[in-house]
């Protein structure tokens, strides 16, 4: 009898565990996925943010030319 009980209580226990991990393993995955959302937005914005820089200094060195001939 006191077996019986001991087991009920165990498989209540590993019932809420493996729930618990269930529902640990779905948020996982999500903020695995915004992370990655997060990543390649940065990795754009880092892109653009080159190119940005690139312009510039392009323009720059072409004003910089321009006030030579002057």
């Amino acid at each position: 009898m006191t077996l019986e009980k001991y087991r009920r209580a165990d498989e209540a226990k590993i019932k809420e565990l493996t729930l618990q991990i269930e529902k640990l393993t779905i948020e996982v995955a999500r903020k695995a996925k915004e992370l990655e959302h997060e990543v390649t937005e940065t990795q754009a914005a880092q892109i653009e943010l080159d190119k940005t820089a690139e312009e510039f200094k392009r323009q720059n060195e072409e004003r910089h030319k321009i006030y030579l001939q002057l």
